[in-house]
């Protein structure tokens, strides 16, 4: 009985820790996604750099500026271009989604999610002609507070 006691006890202490190990790699959600992307209303990014193929990075000073805000509430985004990179630049405005397994983002065209924080958001853009994927560049874009 001594023996059978040890061993439950045991068991007990091994089931107790597992139990209380981090969470880190719980999967996240869509609702998470969402709330990183929005902060619960409305959230506003810059683009930090744009990578391409080649690991350059190939924003321009145009871009410095740019502000691209998402809203809950509707799914909004705007792209708002404060120094325009070309003068027939307008600001862009429509709505955004997130695909249930989370790998897609769509509001300006779509773009492949590579990585969404509260402080990061890192999605690729592929460049197609007839069809045919002729390059890919990734967007790094940083929560503005």
């Amino acid at each position: 009985m001594n023996k059978f006691f040890k061993l439950i006890l045991a068991t007990c202490i091994v089931c107790f820790v597992f139990a209380c190990e981090d969470d880190e790699d719980d999967p996240v959600t869509k609702e998470q996604y969402i709330q990183f992307l929005t902060n619960g209303s409305e959230k506003s990014w810059k683009i930090d750099r744009i990578i391409d193929p080649d690991g350059n990075n190939i924003k321009k000073d145009c871009q410095d500026d740019d502000v691209l805000v998402f809203k809950k509430e509707n799914q909004e985004f705007s792209f708002m271009y404060n120094q325009k990179c070309f003068p027939e630049s307008t600001d862009d405005f429509g709505t955004w989604e997130i695909s249930d397994d989370l790998r897609i983002l769509t509001f300006y065209g779509s773009a492949s999610i590579f990585s969404l924080n509260q402080e990061e958001l890192i999605i690729m853009y592929g460049y197609y002609d007839s069809k045919k994927v002729t390059g890919r560049s990734e967007y790094i874009f940083t929560a503005i507070e």
